[in-house]
């Protein structure tokens, strides 16, 4: 077995709209439009999220878009809402011979550290077209409240 990683991903703003609009291509923008669908289920069953108790954002999805091509949320997104998510929280992940780069909109919206686990799944089998990262410990407590509930 492969001894696992983590993998420095270095992220750099595109600044031409020619630019933007070759990298974030239809194929990509659909892909956008799938995440934000599933990021709306997985949100409503608080899979990810923003726990004010410990002040942390939990939780990251991606998308394969091509072999080596993936998007991956932006850091600290998860306790956003749909209508404050924009393209700019969705950074595309380009992996070529190890070597890993993130391109986006903005400086500030880089991937969450968590998106180079997400490179590891893709490189490792390519029938996997997305990867949900969610605390577990989080989710068992969310998850606990709500059965309270039924009881």
């Amino acid at each position: 077995m492969e001894k696992l990683r983590r993998i420095d991903i270095e992220h750099r703003v595109l600044k031409t709209s020619a630019l933007i609009s070759q990298v974030y291509n239809e194929s990509v923008l659909e892909k956008v439009e799938e995440l934000k669908k599933i990021r709306r289920v997985v949100k409503n069953f608080e899979a990810i999220g923003h726990s004010s108790d410990h002040n942390e954002h939990y939780g990251n999805l991606s998308a394969r878009v091509l072999r080596n091509k993936f998007l991956c949320t932006a850091t600290q997104t998860s306790g956003k809402s749909e209508e404050e998510m924009s393209l700019e929280d969705y950074p595309i992940i380009y992996d070529v011979d190890s070597i890993v780069l993130s391109l986006g909109l903005n400086q500030d919206k880089k991937p969450d550290e968590e998106c180079s686990t997400h490179d590891g799944f893709y490189r490792g089998n390519e029938d996997i077209s997305y990867v949900l990262h969610m605390d577990i410990a989080l989710y068992y407590i969310t998850m606990k409240k709500h059965m309270v509930q039924f009881y």
